[in-house]
């Protein structure tokens, strides 16, 4: 009973499923367990014994854990430039890369976590979101200098006002060392929508005379 339970779990728990250093535990655990089945003296209480450490050799099994997870999240960034995004965001992945590339050497030695790569593969998910790509303001310039070339006396007082207000937004963010692409791109779209929303004046006709020649 004992040699068929011993032969069964290591069938139903392979090696290539956990980690090296935890399997080798656990055949040494279940070593002294083979000894003892194969003395076939041993009593219902012995057997039920045996068994049950079979059940607790088990505990000392870790998972083994690959990175195909992380290499898929990893994939496109391989086109990515540092240039292209905000220091911080970039920082932050590299510092999660270099986790990666640390546990690469356990990986190849088979000691690697399942929960190890699980958790690294939820940081770099993490540090992916928090990128951010700089901002891009040739629009907003292109749309300011379009601005800049309009006559305020030609629209309405309240639609030049708006347009002012988004041109004064854009150049603050112009300012900002940490805007990103999405708020130029925003602002460029806000800027954009008070140029098109400008209001012509509707100027009053001058009189014209009355066309009256003098009577004789």
């Amino acid at each position: 009973v004992v040699i068929n339970k011993l032969e069964e779990t290591l069938r139903e728990h392979p090696s290539d499923d956990y980690t090296v250093s935890s399997y080798a535990v656990f055949k040494e655990l279940l070593a002294p367990i083979y000894e003892a089945a194969e003395l076939n003296d041993c009593s219902s209480e012995e057997i039920d014994g045996l068994l049950l450490d079979i059940d607790e050799a088990l505990d000392v099994l870790v998972e083994r854990g690959d990175l195909s997870a992380v290499d898929r999240l990893l994939a496109p960034t391989g086109a990515y430039k540092q240039a292209d995004f905000l220091p911080d965001g970039w920082t932050a992945l590299l510092g999660v890369v270099e986790k990666i590339n640390a546990a690469r050497e356990k990986e190849s030695a088979a000691e690697l976590t399942a929960r190890e790569a699980e958790k690294l593969a939820s940081e770099l998910s993490a540090a992916l979101r928090g990128l951010s790509y700089k901002a891009e303001f040739s629009q907003i310039d292109a749309l300011i200098e379009e601005s800049e070339e309009l006559n305020e006396e030609d629209f309405s007082a309240s639609s030049w006002a708006a347009l002012e207000r988004e041109i004064a937004a854009a150049k603050e963010l112009k300012n900002d060392e940490n805007a990103t692409k999405e708020q130029s791109d925003e602002a460029a779209t806000k800027l954009l929508a008070a140029i098109r929303a400008l209001e012509k004046e509707e100027k009053p006709q001058k009189s014209g005379g009355c066309g009256c020649g003098r009577n004789n």
